[in-house]
């Protein structure tokens, strides 16, 4: 077929397929404001700065995110971000595995031997767990105690969402 696009009632196809399964139906940029929280206890830290962006296309979601924080503010636990633009599905059920991302760039680590930091999103919610590495061990859960209070932190992460 010599057909590259079509526009239907369930949005645009490609290559003469006409399935609405295969339809690109969302295009979205926009912004949105992530927060912090501790994993067992929320806590009201500080947040001196904080801005994220975003792309969703069709069901998938590309974000960047910055937060500077001043205090932790009690939290406790695995440190999240909270506030993501979408609701995280629960794509490969039962594996955690529902999206990810990288941390790009990080100061005032009170843990030194921490080597790199990724995201773990949380299907059902709108958060992203942060684990950290280090050198020849497995990975863990980014706690409260490895974290100085005036620490920030610049990520890119990707996940899909339900609709």
């Amino acid at each position: 077929s010599s057909e590259i696009a079509r526009f239907t009632t369930t949005g645009l196809t490609f290559n003469g397929d006409t399935s609405s399964a295969n339809a690109l139906d969302d295009y979205e940029e926009g912004t949105f404001t992530p927060g912090l929280k501790g994993a067992s206890t929320a806590g009201s830290p500080t947040i001196a700065a904080s801005s994220g962006a975003y792309t969703k296309i069709g069901r998938s979601v590309t974000c960047l995110i910055y937060v500077s924080m001043t205090n932790k503010g009690g939290m406790d636990g695995i440190i999240t971000i909270k506030d993501l633009p979408f609701t995280i599905a629960d794509t490969l059920s039962s594996t955690g595995v529902d999206g990810g991302g990288i941390v790009q760039y990080y100061s005032s680590l009170a843990d030194t031997s921490i080597t790199r930091l990724t995201l773990l999103a949380d299907h059902n919610s709108t958060d992203a767990n942060i684990y950290y590495s280090k050198t020849g061990q497995s990975m863990d859960g980014l706690d409260d105690s490895d974290i100085n209070d005036s620490w920030n932190f610049r990520a890119v992460m990707h996940y899909y969402t339900a609709t």
